[in-house]
């Protein structure tokens, strides 16, 4: 390697520390052999034409996603699993659609709080000028009710510092869901 290669890569690696980047702590599965991977990945990237409008308060829950686990279709086993599929997701939105993904999605949401990409989810607090979400606010509302959202009293303020205890809060709730599954699988047989 000649100076001038090695300059930018230094470079790269100083932005990266000072921005808090940081290797994801679980190794994701690649997209081009997996396709569920493929369809997650797919849905989040299209979170940023995802459309729900809020007049809700600052500290209400979201609805957009607030009833994922009653609306949870259960099919009679003779049908087709064609039918199932088309039917059970007809009404679905993507946000759901990724709750629906389960913990597969989780490592990958996770890897997207940083998105500051806007959605098409607006919020208007009556009178203040209407706020559109990001695909960050997004994945951590869905993440929050996968695996379990953080007091909002503990979550810090500061951008950096709240993307880092975020990223943190959801690794550990998803090692600790992949713990206890492991360990319910287990007891079963």
């Amino acid at each position: 390697m000649n100076h001038s290669t090695v300059t930018p890569i230094v470079m790269l690696w100083i932005v990266a520390i000072l921005l808090g980047c940081r290797e994801p702590t679980q190794p994701l599965p690649s997209a081009a052999d997996d396709p569920q991977t493929r369809k997650i990945i797919d849905l989040i990237d299209r979170l940023k034409d995802f459309e729900w409008h809020s007049f809700m308060v600052p500290s209400s829950d979201d609805d957009f996603i607030s009833t994922l686990q009653e609306r949870r279709i259960e099919f009679p086993e003779d049908i087709p699993e064609e039918l199932k599929e088309r039917f059970g997701t007809i009404h679905r939105n993507t946000a759901e659609k990724l709750y629906d993904c389960g913990l597969d999605a989780a490592p990958f949401l996770i890897q997207r709080l940083s998105d500051k990409t806007p959605t098409r989810c607006v919020v208007d607090f009556h009178g203040v000028e209407p706020v559109s979400r990001p695909i960050s606010n997004v994945c951590e509302i869905i993440l929050g009710k996968m695996l379990g959202a953080p007091d909002r009293d503990v979550v810090p303020t500061d951008l950096a510092a709240r993307l880092e205890f975020l990223q943190t809060h959801f690794e550990r709730c998803l090692a600790e869901h992949k713990s206890t599954n492991q360990a319910v699988n287990r007891s079963r047989r």
